[in-house]
């Protein structure tokens, strides 16, 4: 018996052992990313708890787990090739049994040792997924230069001569710093403002907004997206910048800017003042900001901007345009005058909380606010099929007050791969424009040329528009193994419009009556559903997704006293479709397919004569159903030398189903049986639009030498209708671009050169149109001493195919010397003669629905402009 009692007493102890042992057992999860938001896999961690040392590695997703931790601290430490060591303590707290540790940010590895110099091969470029990264180690920094001077050296990256940045043709709309949010993300003012010789590597990455950063779903077409890795200890700093400049023509300004910079907390605030004149255009804007981020906790980051704006203009310009018919053309010349006052407010409020280790909660918001005047003056003389004169002035005032918010929410769950989201968001505005309008109308006979009447018109035009917009998302990913996950979404969206224009017709001075028949008040909504199921497969090297789409649509219009209404529903159904291939260390693709459905806005809807335009008369229609756009994109980026060549390959392409296209009519007029002009819409398939671009990097001597080779190529198919006969506008558009730059310590020099051929064609009276441009280009800045040089730069237009009182063909000649002053060069002295020869006149081709346009532009032309510029630049250790 006590045999019995001794062996049951020993299994009674160790199963308390063990359920003693199970409940102190603890685990760890976290998630490695850098610092562009890329996750990291692969990556080695070592766990040390007391006695106990656990392993493993990063999944696909950049997530780990280690189990069984037993110790209430402990030690991790983590190693990534191409990244710096990570090391951190722990503690859990009391009655903690899962501990999800806050996202580590892996720092790129640089090879710098004091006193000790370790040569290793640099590598300019660097291909990955979704992003093409440069090493700013491989090209010149010279003292003083901002990132804007440094990215003007990367291959497939265009700055122009404003500091506007494309990648691969396209515009950078977002900027970070470490892979944060950096100010207000404005990618033209930072890169004039950041010293170069703070940065370790330049990201250019593909965005597909917050939602795809967190589900890793990408949907649509992506934007892009720069990101400035900064060299270890300079993520914080004071930095900015004043200056001051006045030219012989009356232009002027004045700027000034202060940015405090401490990693997470970032305060700025900016002020401009610009005026520019050359007679014939005179712009002066000023505006002031204030921008502000913190981390008010661990958990909780907030955000808040503020910007004002306060613009005015005034210019002259003048028009030629051919508007063709199935009987005839109408020929229509324009002289015009315009000035402008314009001024906005904007304010945006966002947080970002962690509710939980794998919950979060982003919310944003913000109120729109802008008021302006317009003035304008024409006189247009149209021939041809229309014989008519029109003098107009214009005058009108608007309000535009816009409010919105938006919420984002996102989880993980315990089991890897298993995510939930949501968003919603909220818009409301409203616009009122009052424009008073003084027409002047001669009519003439089209057979004799003979004056029929002479007629003036003065109206007073009331206009109210005001919208509410509701959206809203979900989407849940179930994991079916490491790599394989299915995703289901359904996103909500819904508008609400309310409309009126109330047309007033002046009797007698001061006096007016309301005319029902040019008035109209109207209730528009449009709802979609959009429902989504795709599968999607994720690996180190490829990451692919496909689904399908059903897209439900409900169009309703109502027209306050009138029979006319609007009742339309469809659904459409659309496959969906990503793929994202590294190929190699130094080539990838990327290639996506998406379909959306839109609505017909309100003046392509609304049944009553839109007639503010005499000369173009606008009428809506009800019966027009939503459009569907097929969209596609594709690209590819390879390294084909470790010396920083490269050779990208872009295509995209749309094609649309229930297009809405004008129909412009010619109506005869029952009292003077001359003929007017309005506008009607139809619905339409068959349009589409093809796109290909490439650029080709090489560089030469040691990359002291950068030769681009770029082009594009794009053929659209239009269609339109003229007096109920359909149109189609066939287009192709190729254009060649040559550039090559040297950077030397002493001394930067450029040279291009630019061929564009714009080719259009109608199938109406089989007419075709074609615009040849070419333009050269010559730049040379010397560097005489570290402090003074002196530049010109030369550009040369050629263009044919303009009508001749449009064209011309402008020879640009600047020069400038630049004085640097103070020990860090941290203030300029700028003389700066522009155009010389005193051509600024700008030619452009405008092509839509039957009408051919072609203006012609003043712009600022010769003066002689002296400017000083003081920087403030104290990062790191300096400050």
């Amino acid at each position: 018996m006590m045999r019995e009692f001794a062996v049951l007493m020993i299994v009674f102890n160790l199963f308390a052992f063990n359920k003693a042992n199970a409940q102190t057992a603890r685990a760890v999860s976290g998630l490695l990313k850098d610092s562009s938001g890329t996750v990291i896999h692969g990556a080695n961690l070592q766990l040390a708890a007391g006695k106990d040392t656990f392993y493993t590695i990063s999944n696909i997703d950049g997530r780990y787990t280690f189990k069984g931790v037993k110790t209430g601290s402990f030690s991790l430490v983590i190693t990534s090739v191409g990244y710096s060591l990570y090391s951190g303590n722990y503690q859990f707290k009391q009655d903690q049994t899962m501990m999800e540790i806050e996202p580590v940010i892996m720092k790129p590895e640089l090879h710098q040792l004091e006193d000790v110099v370790v040569k290793s091969v640099i590598v300019p470029v660097t291909v990955k997924q979704d992003t093409v990264e440069y090493d700013a180690r491989a090209y010149l920094v010279r003292e003083g230069d901002m990132v804007e001077e440094l990215l003007k050296q990367l291959p497939g990256i265009e700055v122009d001569k404003d500091g506007n940045v494309k990648a691969q043709g396209k515009e950078m709309t977002r900027l970070r710093v470490n892979g944060k949010d950096f100010f207000t993300n404005d990618v033209t003012t930072f890169i004039k403002q950041l010293p170069a010789n703070i940065i370790s590597k330049l990201q250019v990455i593909e965005d597909y907004g917050e939602e795809a950063e967190f589900t890793g779903i990408k949907k649509g077409e992506p934007k892009k997206m720069l990101n400035l890795v900064t060299k270890p200890g300079m993520n914080k700093g004071i930095f900015g910048n004043a200056g001051a400049r006045a030219a012989t023509s009356g232009t002027y300004g004045l700027n000034g800017g202060a940015n405090v910079w401490r990693d997470n907390k970032q305060i700025s605030a900016n002020i401009n003042l610009n005026n520019a004149n050359n007679n014939n255009l005179v712009s002066t804007s000023s505006g002031a900001a204030l921008s502000y981020r913190d981390n008010w906790s661990k958990k909780i980051v907030v955000n808040a901007d503020y910007n004002y704006s306060s613009n005015q203009r005034n210019s002259t310009g003048n028009l030629y345009r051919e508007t063709i018919y199935p009987f005839g053309t109408i020929y229509t010349n324009t002289s015009n005058t315009a000035s402008s006052k314009n001024k906005g407010h904007n304010l945006n409020l966002g947080m970002h909380y962690e509710i939980a280790r794998a919950t979060y909660l982003t919310i944003n918001g913000g109120i729109n606010y802008n008021d302006g005047t317009n003035n304008s003056a024409s006189i247009s003389n149209q021939t041809g099929a229309l014989m008519q004169d029109l003098q107009n002035v214009n005058y009108s005032q608007q309000t535009s007050p816009n409010i919105f918010a938006t919420a984002f929410f996102g989880h993980r769950f315990k089991k890897l791969g298993r995510l939930l989201s949501a968003g919603i968001n909220l818009n409301g505005s409203k616009s009122d424009n009052e424009q008073q309008i003084k027409d002047h109308v001669v009519y003439y006979d089209a057979g004799t040329s003979a004056m029929v009447k002479d007629s003036l018109l003065e109206r007073l035009v009331l206009t109210h528009n005001s919208g509410r917009i509701i959206g809203m998302n979900i989407n849940y990913s179930e994991p079916l193994s490491e790599r394989k996950r299915l995703d289901v979404s359904y996103s909500y969206n819904s508008s609400l419009t309310d409309n009126s224009l109330l047309t007033n017709v002046s009797r007698s001075p001061g006096k007016y009556d309301y005319i029902d028949s040019l008035s109209n008040i109207s209730q528009y909504a449009f709802s979609n559903h959009r429902i989504n199921l795709s599968y999607r497969y994720t690996s180190k090297k490829l990451n692919y997704s496909a689904g399908i789409n059903a897209q439900p649509n409900s169009t309703k219009g109502e027209y306050t006293g009138r029979k006319e209404s609007i009742h339309y529903s469809s659904l459409n159904f659309s496959p969906t479709a990503h793929l994202s291939v590294t190929l190699s260390k130094k080539s990838s693709l990327n290639m996506g397919y998406n379909g959306q459905s839109s609505a017909p806005n309100i003046n392509q809807l609304q049944p009553v004569a839109d007639s503010r335009n005499l000369q173009n008369i606008i009428v809506g229609n009800p019966d027009l159903k939503p459009s569907f756009n097929h969209q596609y994109n594709f690209s590819y980026n390879n390294r084909y030398s470790d010396k920083g060549a490269m050779f990208m390959l872009a295509f995209n392409g749309s094609a649309v189903k229930n297009q809405v296209v004008a129909n412009v009519l010619l109506i005869r007029d029952s009292v003077l049986g001359s003929l007017k002009q309005e506008t009607h819409f139809k619905s339409a398939n068959g349009a589409y639009n093809l796109g290909a671009s490439y650029n080709l990097s090489q560089p030469l001597f040691n990359r002291k030498l950068n030769v681009n080779i770029n082009g594009r190529v794009s053929k659209a198919k239009n269609i339109s209708y003229a007096d109920n006969v359909k149109n189609y506008r066939s287009s192709l558009n190729i254009s060649q671009t040559l550039n090559m730059g040297m950077n030397l310590k002493w001394m930067d020099f450029s040279s291009g050169v630019q061929y564009s051929n714009y080719q259009s064609r109608y199938t109406l009276q089989n007419r075709t149109t074609n615009i040849v441009t070419w333009q050269f280009t010559l730049a040379n800045s010397i560097f005489l001493s570290k402090t003074f040089g002196i530049g010109y730069d030369v550009s040369k237009q050629i263009n044919s195919g303009y009508y001749s009182s449009i064209s011309n063909n402008p020879l640009y000649i600047n020069a400038h010397a630049n004085l640097n002053m103070f020990k860090r060069k941290t203030a300029n002295l700028r003389l700066q003669f522009n155009d010389i020869l005193n051509q600024g006149i700008s030619p452009a081709r405008y092509i839509s629905e039957n009408s051919i346009t072609d203006s012609r532009t003043n712009v600022i032309t010769r003066y002689l402009l002296l400017s000083f510029n003081m920087r403030l630049n104290r990062f790191g250790k300096r400050e």
